[in-house]
């Protein structure tokens, strides 16, 4: 529930701000907006931050279930002052993960929707990404890196203080807008479920220790009384909602990698293996010692993989999607090409085996410092 990834990718969109042009992936640049690159305002630098972002990213396809995420989100910052029109994107991975734009976009993930069981908790969530953009958390970590005048000892102070500020306006906003401030705990033990019950040091970790974070809301939640759950609402627009690694996406089906989305599978070499997950496989065992790595990415991106001395990459358009094949190592072309070669369409009786865990709200969840379940996915995931 940070936003240290965006940071990152506005650095390089400042970096290489000026190889754009008006059409920046397939999207013409918004009026208003440079198309020299994302300095200016932060609504220009927003909007190229999210064109990167999305590059690699997948939304769901569940137009309603976005509808509904948007209404939460708007009535959230509306009850916090905001009128913007904000926008929330769900990204199809099983990663536990929320990030906020510098300006009104949000994502939150799949694998965190399913985590939660009502209305108040989505609004905790959102209400924490909005707190961070509404204090300018973001947009100030992007000033202060690029003048080069934070050290990484005081920006990992920062960024933990941030974190604790956009806690507790999660909770002034939902009790604003009306819903149950004990979502807010709720939320934070939800999503931190299966993380070490005794909560060590968190070394690197731009975010406090549960413990902490979760005594600072539960005390302030206390000055606020009532508001509601809505969680038949919520149930409603995540039911069917696959819960853990969606085999569809990609998966190890016997020898093949299938990625039956985009109706692409590849043959693995002889001694090959490899490992599926979070939208990504990686390949062992062909050629030298360096490891391939083959994901879905949006074809308006192509342009943006260029080879260089580090990756050799290789597309393989199908529709309004590629297949990115990624090679390292001395003989990263070689290895390229015999993975393009073993390309072809997805056998039927490797699609029947890609059966996806559907989430089951009936079900008792844990929240931290339990261990959630994991789902059991009914195919081989690896070799």
């Amino acid at each position: 529930m940070g936003s240290a990834s965006l940071v990152a990718a506005a650095l390089i969109a400042l970096a290489t701000g000026c190889a754009h042009h008006a059409v920046l992936y397939g999207e013409a640049v918004p009026d208003g907006c440079s198309a020299e690159g994302p300095r200016g305002s932060e609504q220009c630098m927003s909007w190229y931050i999210d064109r990167m972002k999305m590059l690699v990213d997948t939304e769901l396809a569940d137009p309603e279930l976005h509808r509904y995420v948007d209404r939460v989100a708007e009535r959230v910052a509306n009850a916090a002052g905001d009128h913007r029109a904000w926008h929330v994107r769900i990204i199809d991975t099983a990663d536990i993960q929320a990030e906020a734009n510098i300006w009104s976009t949000l994502y939150i993930t799949r694998g965190a929707l399913v985590r939660l069981r009502d209305e108040s908790e989505l609004a905790a969530v959102l209400g924490h990404e909005i707190g961070h953009v509404i204090a300018g958390h973001l947009a100030d970590a992007i000033v202060e890196h690029d003048r080069g005048v934070r050290d990484q000892s005081r920006e990992l102070t920062a960024q933990r203080d941030d974190e604790s500020q956009a806690d507790e306006l999660a909770v002034e906003y939902c009790a604003r807008a009306g819903y149950d401030v004990n979502a807010i705990e709720r939320m934070l033990r939800a999503l931190a479920a299966g993380d070490p019950p005794d909560d060590p040091d968190r070394g690197a970790d731009p975010h406090p220790r549960w413990n902490q974070r979760l005594a600072r809301v539960e005390a302030f939640a206390s000055h606020f009384h009532g508001g509601e759950t809505n969680a038949s609402e919520f149930l409603r627009h995540i039911a069917g909602l696959v819960d853990g690694e969606d085999p569809r996406n990609d998966a190890i089906v016997g020898r093949a990698v299938v990625f039956s989305r985009i109706g692409v599978a590849i043959d693995l070499p002889i001694n090959a293996s490899a490992v599926a997950g979070d939208n990504r496989v990686t390949v062992e065992g062909i050629g030298d010692e360096e490891d391939s790595s083959i994901y879905v990415a949006e074809a308006r991106g192509a342009a943006w993989y260029k080879s260089n001395a580090d990756h050799f990459y290789t597309l393989v358009p199908s529709g309004r999607q590629l297949l990115v094949i990624v090679t390292n190592g001395p003989d990263r072309e070689k290895r390229a090409a015999q993975l393009r070669a073993a390309v072809r369409s997805p056998r039927p009786s490797e699609l029947r085996r890609l059966v996806p865990v559907r989430i089951d709200t009936t079900a008792k969840r844990a929240l931290w410092p339990d261990a959630p379940p994991s789902p059991s996915v009914e195919l081989t995931t690896t070799l």
